[in-house]
Formats: structure tokens, sequence, C-alpha cells
């Protein structure tokens, strides 16, 4: 699953809620607002390993997480292309043989002093250095003026959305949400390398006050998983009392 959490420090309850109903194995937001100050622990959901990047604390808002089930062994994956607003992962798969799932959550902000033309070049160069591999992007582009129905711009002059159009098209790479995910576009994208891996795009309400929908969908591909008998505190059952005390 994914969503535009917009703040996810005081929506964490309610993320749980989510995961406990529909058991994802990979959780993709963007928008956590997290920042250096706020730990892993805070943000943290039983089971699932979180890869993050923050916003310095100085730019407020922003923020990336992706959970992963614990038990499908995720490691950190880290392309080559410098780009402020991503972060990877990989899964061992039995799908693709000796290649391994390549997972990325990615934002780009529609603000021009956050978000120059050095770092629209550098998406584009990031979204054609992983379509090499098997790879399932998903995050908040930003681009309303784009028709994923017919994949076009209508625009009479070469666009920022059209630019952004050239890797997906001559790198073959599939997009896979087609309704909208705010009020009037599709900002909300899934990006695969390849067209049958992902099915039953459901598009579901807000988490909260958010005004992007969350989006769900299923990944068809063997996953190599693993048991352990690690022991985990349970921090929800500590005597907060007694340590304060």
């Amino acid at each position: 699953m994914y969503l535009n959490a917009q703040s996810l420090i005081n929506k964490c309850d309610s993320l749980a809620a989510v995961v406990c109903d529909i058991k994802p194995d990979v959780i993709g937001v963007t928008e956590s607002w997290a920042t250096v100050i706020i730990m892993d622990a805070d943000i943290s959901l039983p089971a699932y390993t979180l890869f993050r990047i923050d916003r310095p604390t100085s730019n407020k808002g922003r923020g990336i997480l992706v959970y992963v089930l614990s038990t499908l062994n995720p490691s950190a994956y880290s392309p080559q292309q410098s780009y402020p607003e991503h972060v990877w992962c990989k899964l061992n798969t039995a799908t693709f043989k000796n290649s391994d799932l390549i997972i990325g959550v990615c934002y780009r902000s529609t603000s021009t002093e956050l978000f120059d033309d050095n770092l629209r070049t550098a998406l584009r160069n990031l979204i054609a250095e992983v379509s090499n591999k098997n790879v399932m992007l998903m995050g908040d582009f930003n681009y309303p003026s784009i028709d994923w129905a017919t994949r076009s711009v209508q625009d009479t002059v070469i666009s920022e959305a059209q630019l952004f159009l050239y890797p997906l098209d001559h790198c073959f790479l599939t997009q896979h949400v087609q309704l909208t995910t705010t009020k009037k576009a599709t900002l909300d994208l899934v990006i695969t390398s390849e067209p049958d891996l992902v099915h039953a795009v459901e598009v579901s309400e807000p988490l909260e006050q958010s005004d992007h929908n969350m989006l769900s969908w299923e990944c068809h591909l063997h996953v190599c998983h693993s048991v352990t008998n690690q022991r985990r505190l349970n921090y929800a059952k500590a005597d907060l009392n007694g340590i304060r005390s």
C-alpha cells in the first residue's frame, strides 16, 4: 500500500489500524514530516522493517518512509543517482531469477525553491537508472496535467510533465494508477518495469486529514520468507510510570 501522510507523527495509530486491517507486505509513505529528532521507535510498526529519509529540520515537511514485512528479509538499496526525496530497499525473489525486486518511494516537490531544473533532471535520470532492474516505484510525483489513460499531456510546448513521460516511455515502464488520487488529479503513481507485476489497484479514503487517497494493490511474485525466534521488546506493555520514577 502507499499513502501521502501529510505528517505521520500524529497519525501512527490510524496507520496501525489500517495495516492491521489489510495486512500489506510493503507500505510506502511520502510527506512523513519526520526529522532527525524523531526516532525510529516513534514511527515503527510491529513486524515491519523501516527504511527512511528525512528532510533537515530547517525545512518543514517532506520525509519518505518504506515499511517492509521483516520476514521478507528486506535490505537497503542505494541508486547512484543523487536525488534528495527517495528511499529504496530490495527483496530476494524467486520470480526473477538471479535478480532482486527493487522497491522505491519517491516525492517530487512543486516548490521552485526546493526543486530546481537540476533536480527535475536528476529525477528523470533516477528513473532511467533503475529501469533496467526489476523495479516497483511508488510516490507523489505531482504531475496533474498528465492524462494517464492516454499517457499524454495537452500542452502546446514541451513541459516538465512531458519530459517526465520520456524515461517512462523510452524505458518501457508501466504506470498502474488510472483513477484520481486527489480531488481532481492523479498525483500518486505506481511504476514498474514489469507490466504484469501489479494487479487490482484500489483507491481508498485518505489517512485522517490528508488530501491524498491511499492506494493498495496486489503484487504477483514469490518472495523468500524467513522465520526468526528473535525476542523483541513490547513497549506497549512497559511500566512507563516505573521507568519515570
